[in-house]
């Protein structure tokens, strides 16, 4: 109760695609109090479902971050990867979880920046670094000017979890 009621909460209220950190980071954090026997059932499901904890996403997120220190760390990870990734990409990314750090104090601590192979978000794709750059410059977040109005999570999902539900009730 005290670890996935108050993060739907969060998620209702703060929808967006660059919440999704947040509220992954706010999972881990908030299942921290519970006993070792039952952090060793909770924490690998939180890592198998941790995918706004992938770098593309975690990205998003500190590009909106309150902190300006923590907008521009964000801007030069996404203007390094962006070097090094190739414009007309001839084959499929793979997108990998990263290992999560459970013991991280704030949600971009949540991986290992230096051993996880960084990718610029696909949502920015055409967004480009001059506008990227005058966002943080001016100290306006790039989630305010409705490019990334993607919610994380939607009432089609848990529609379908509800469906999906009843129909494994049927068979098993």
């Amino acid at each position: 109760m005290k670890v996935y009621l108050p993060t739907w909460f969060q998620i209702k209220m703060s929808d967006s695609i660059t919440d999704g950190a947040r509220h992954v980071f706010t999972m881990i954090k908030n299942s921290r109090y519970l006993p070792k026997r039952l952090l060793k059932v909770v924490d690998p499901v939180i890592q198998h479902n941790a995918y706004f904890a992938h770098p593309e996403n975690l990205l998003l997120s500190m590009l909106t971050d309150e902190n300006l220190n923590v907008r521009k760390i964000g801007l030069q990870r996404i203007l390094k990867a962006r070097e090094k990734t190739p414009t007309a990409e001839t084959s499929v990314r793979s997108f990998l979880l990263p290992k999560l750090n459970f013991n991280a104090t704030k949600y971009y601590e949540m991986i290992d920046w230096s051993s996880t192979v960084v990718s610029p978000p696909p949502v920015l794709r055409n967004v480009s670094n001059a506008v990227l750059v005058s966002s943080i410059d001016n100290q306006l977040s790039i989630g305010q000017s409705n490019l990334l109005s993607f919610p994380c999570h939607t009432q089609a999902v848990e529609r379908t979890v509800k469906l999906v539900t009843e129909a494994s009730k049927k068979f098993a």
